[in-house]
């Protein structure tokens, strides 16, 4: 099985890449003005690699504290730092060293041409104008931060990716406050082949309609028996196919909004109402099945 996935659109490496910075920034200087910002970790301020950039006059170099992991108040400060030095966009923002100083150097491309706080675009395709060009250089291996369109930084509230464009990732938090995330949700994707059990009830609790598929193990089929019998078993399909297809169907119809807003005002008195809430049956189902086991013992 194969995986397609966008990465940085050019990559040089091997003996002597580093050597090329010079002639790759001299194509992006449009002039004699131009203004290129170098982002290196400050370990390397004096050191023989920070000899060897291709500075030239009007460019600004950055020596940066990644002591901590980096911080949007810190990627403020930077872009503050830059806009005084020239009151023109530079052409160009170049980090070198770990993942923490491409990191901040990519934060800093992108909060050059977007106004406002760092903080302000963690999260879910946030960022409106492109980045300046921007090239990471990487001083140790395994980061991947150079070939990352996404710089994840800590911010007052959470960590998160700016410029992450598909997926917005949270972490744990107290319970009441990890249910009014299903406030910010129309539709929910059950996992597999590990289904959901407490999440799905809680997601239709919430008025959050579960999409659904019959796996080939226990576990694959937990959302398909809570939502069988139901209003809701629409939404459960025979194979991923058919998941796939669902989901679409509801995410893109023509009635997709009223149908999700009749859902979410109905959904919890519609679970109330079948077999799943109902303790009396459940547990006579129950009684039942001791007693032939015992009988079935018995004989």
């Amino acid at each position: 099985m194969y995986r397609n996935f966008k990465i940085v659109p050019n990559i040089i490496f091997g003996r002597g890449a580093f050597n090329q910075l010079g002639d790759i920034l001299k194509a992006k200087r449009p002039s004699s003005e131009s203004c290129m910002v170098f982002v290196l970790d400050r370990v390397f301020a004096g050191s023989a690699l920070e000899a060897r950039l291709p500075l030239e006059k009007g460019d600004l170099l950055l020596h940066v504290n990644v002591d901590d992991e980096p911080k949007t108040s810190y990627v403020d400060e930077l872009v503050a730092k830059v806009k005084s030095f020239s009151p023109r966009v530079p052409d160009g923002v170049i980090g070198i060293g770990g993942g923490s100083s491409m990191d901040l150097a990519k934060a800093v491309a992108l909060m050059l041409t977007n106004p406002g706080s760092a903080t302000d675009y963690q999260g879910w395709d946030l960022i409106k104008n492109p980045a300046v060009y921007h090239a990471a250089v990487p001083t140790l291996a395994g980061t991947g931060a150079e070939i990352s369109r996404t710089t994840v930084l800590t911010g007052p509230e959470k960590k998160l990716g700016i410029n992450s464009k598909r997926i917005e990732f949270r972490g744990s938090s107290p319970h009441h406050e990890f249910i009014k995330n299903y406030d910010l949700i129309d539709i929910a994707l059950d996992g597999f082949p590990y289904n959901g059990g407490t999440t799905t009830m809680e997601a239709i609790w919430q008025g959050v309609p579960v999409i659904a598929f019959i796996g080939d193990r226990w576990a694959a089929r937990t959302s398909a028996s809570i939502l069988a019998g139901t209003p809701m078993e629409k939404f459960v399909s025979d194979s991923q196919q058919g998941y796939v297809k669902t989901a679409t169907k509801l995410a893109t119809g023509e009635s997709t909004a009223d149908q999700l807003s009749q859902l979410r005002h109905s959904m919890r008195e519609t679970l109330l109402k079948c077999r799943v809430c109902n303790a009396a049956s459940l547990a006579r189902s129950m009684e039942d099945v001791y007693r032939k086991i015992f009988l079935t013992a018995c004989q």
